[in-house]
């Protein structure tokens, strides 16, 4: 009888637990936690949203399925071709105070 119940926590600890959360916060696209790892996510140069790797990749698919122009998975901006292009975005975002983005 004790098994059993002990089982039956065990069984429902596994099946409840959180993942572990991040000072990132959550994905704002699938709002599943960011990952610990930040090589598993993506910092958006257009709207400085960091985004999960799941997200960005799910986006890159439906472009490509559709054969359209990349863009942002959050705004939908055009995701700029170069990097000065990108850099100039990220400092526009910097001039407008967004604190992302700083």
């Amino acid at each position: 009888e004790a098994c059993k119940k002990r089982a039956a926590e065990l069984r429902d600890e596994l099946l409840f637990q959180q993942p572990e959360s991040s000072h990132l916060g959550d994905c704002p696209i699938c709002m599943i936690p960011m990952p610990l790892d930040l090589e598993k996510s993506i910092m958006m140069t257009c709207c400085s949203k960091v985004i999960c790797g799941g997200c960005y990749y799910a986006n890159e698919l439906r472009e490509e399925e559709a054969s359209l122009r990349p863009s942002c998975s959050f705004c939908r901006k055009p995701i700029p071709d170069t990097n000065d292009k990108g850099y100039k975005m990220m400092m526009k975002r910097i001039e407008a105070n967004d604190p992302e983005a700083m």
